[in-house]
């Protein structure tokens, strides 16, 4: 039978035992996981290659990866085509705010080195001039907002039947199926001051003319995802360090309960210590950690009295416990020829008072034979029924001799009865 435990305390303990361990391995996994990216991050190579020409003008190389490069607060750029591979493009134009490239992002206008007019995801093939390498390209929007391109130095005008409304090309760098009536009013409004000039190229090789910083997004997209990443590892690494805390002080005050108790009540000092005993005796010995940490005296009790070593203490042959017979060892005597002890052995077998009088057990639990029964001290109540034959199981061992002097040593010894 198990002892009664408080329903509070038998989910919540089964539960939660092992739920900081579980969240510190999660932890320790997404960490490894951001660090991995982070990793991968820094091995990642710019989009393009710069270097500058003989004189002084800066050149820019891109591989198989499509460059996306903006100038911002600045609406004008002019680019001189060194070469343009087979596999390769390029397009220079404008770009409204929250544009991320020339290639696939609503808000921009952009001229493409094929020939093409590209209105934010809309392309209009023929539109516009074919590039090869040795021509300048050019972009700009003047103070009252209009949007011009330009060839070799010389304005490009598009074919005006290859765009739908016929509406000037800025009408376009506003991205509308992105806002509302009220923001394409007030966008437009504002004279396009936050749109900035924009270079997509891939497989080719370019100078900028005007000197304008050209500044790579891929770049800063990699490096705000790095600092985005480095802010989630130095957080999860503070709220690892939070739970390893919370596991030493949990851990430090486990410990200190089990050592006091975790409450002194008034009620269980009044028990008396017998009586706690014998209820004690009536749980499992599973339950008897959890007794320990009910408060000090119940600790006191069960380490002093001995109450694990009591619940395994009994009789090999009947099962009696302490509370339910007298338990002793079974002993064998040596005597010398003139009837004094000479030694006692025993097996250290725990029989009962019940099964050495009333079944003649004398047989150990491992096979060796005895003779008499002593009884053991364990505790008060037990004393009480266990002294008395304590008394006369001593007697008989100091006189057993004497008896076997008188009838001869070959004489057999009698069978005690108590």
């Amino acid at each position: 039978m198990r002892a009664p435990v408080p329903p509070l305390q038998r989910p919540a303990r089964a539960q939660r035992s092992n739920v900081v361990p579980e969240r510190l391995a999660e932890l320790c996994k997404q960490i490894d996981d951001i660090k991995a990216k982070l990793t991968a991050l820094q091995e990642v190579p710019p989009s393009v290659r710069r270097q500058a020409a003989e004189h002084g003008v800066e050149v820019l190389r891109a591989g198989g990866r499509i460059a996306h490069l903006c100038v911002p607060a600045q609406t004008q750029l002019a680019v001189r085509v060194l070469s343009v591979e087979k596999q390769g493009g390029l397009r220079i134009g404008l770009g409204a705010a929250g544009c991320g490239g020339l290639t696939d992002s609503n808000g921009c206008v952009a001229w493409d080195s094929a020939g093409s007019l590209v209105l934010g995801k809309i392309i209009r093939d023929n539109a516009m001039p074919s590039i090869t390498a040795g021509h300048s390209m050019a972009v700009s929007l003047d103070h009252g907002g209009r949007l011009t391109f330009a060839l070799n130095n010389e304005k490009v005008a598009h074919d005006p039947r290859a765009i739908w409304p016929q509406q000037p090309l800025e009408y376009f760098l506003c991205n509308e199926m992105k806002r509302t009536q009220a923001e394409l009013k007030a966008y437009r409004a504002s004279k396009y001051k936050d749109d900035c000039a924009w270079v997509s190229f891939r497989h080719a090789s370019i100078e900028v003319l005007n000197g304008a910083d050209l500044q790579d997004i891929f770049l800063k997209k990699v490096a705000a995802e790095r600092s985005k990443l480095e802010r989630q590892i130095a957080m999860l690494q503070a709220r690892h360090k939070e739970l390893l805390e919370q596991m030493r002080s949990g851990r430090e005050r486990v410990l200190r309960m089990r050592e006091q108790g975790s409450t002194s009540v008034p009620w269980v000092a009044r028990i008396p210590c017998d009586l706690l005993l014998s209820a004690f005796m009536g749980v499992d010995a599973d339950d008897v950690p959890t007794l320990m940490r009910v408060c000090s005296n119940w600790r006191q009790v069960v380490v002093e009295r001995g109450l694990l070593e009591r619940m395994q203490l009994c009789c090999f042959y009947t099962k009696a416990s302490p509370s339910q017979d007298v338990l002793g060892f079974g002993i064998s005597a040596t005597y010398h020829p003139d009837g004094n002890l000479k030694e006692l052995a025993t097996e250290l077998d725990v029989i009962s008072s019940t099964a050495f009088t009333r079944f003649n057990l004398r047989r150990g639990a491992w096979g060796e034979d005895f003779e008499y029964f002593l009884p053991l001290v364990l505790d008060g109540s037990h004393v009480q029924r266990a002294l008395p034959l304590l008394e006369e199981s001593l007697a008989y061992l100091a006189s057993g001799g004497m008896r076997v002097a008188v009838a001869g040593v070959q004489s057999q010894v009698p069978a005690f009865a108590p």
